[in-house]
């Protein structure tokens, strides 16, 4: 099934919808709308490439620019397979500030160790470890609400 790109989120009567939606930096991603226009739910998750994420000591990766995005909630989860280490919390976004909550993680700052931060807008994954590589880093954003 293929869902056209929406301009708008559709009115939904006594019937749930399917609609895709650009969604400022997010891209087009589909929506559920449920009945009595309920608040639309995003329902593709965001994830990281194919090929693996190398993350030198210190540094950040980018998940996603939530400029133009006035608030959403989610979860974000990362790990690299062979150093295995892991980070996952629930997100909260004001459409001005970041708010992580639940975070688990796996490592201490003495090895590898993951954690999920922001700069500005920007959703991140830094690498907090003292002087270790990650080579093997993939993440998936799960955005359960969005506007």
């Amino acid at each position: 099934m293929t869902t056209p790109d929406q301009t708008s989120d559709p009115t939904t009567g006594a019937n749930p919808v399917l609609y895709a939606k650009d969604t400022s930096n997010a891209g087009v991603i589909q929506y559920s709308r449920g009945i009595s226009n309920a608040v639309p739910t995003p329902i593709t998750n965001l994830q990281s490439t194919a090929a693996a994420i190398e993350l030198v000591a210190g540094l950040a990766t980018n998940v996603l620019d939530f400029t133009g995005i006035n608030r959403a909630i989610g979860r974000l989860s990362a790990f690299d397979t062979v150093a295995l280490r892991y980070v996952s919390a629930t997100i909260f976004w004001t459409g001005a500030v970041f708010s992580f909550i639940g975070t688990t993680t796996s490592g201490s700052t003495a090895t590898f160790k993951l954690e999920i931060t922001s700069s500005g807008n920007i959703l991140q994954i830094l690498n907090s470890s003292g002087s270790s590589t990650l080579s093997n880093l993939y993440w998936t954003l799960e955005l359960e609400r969005m506007s």
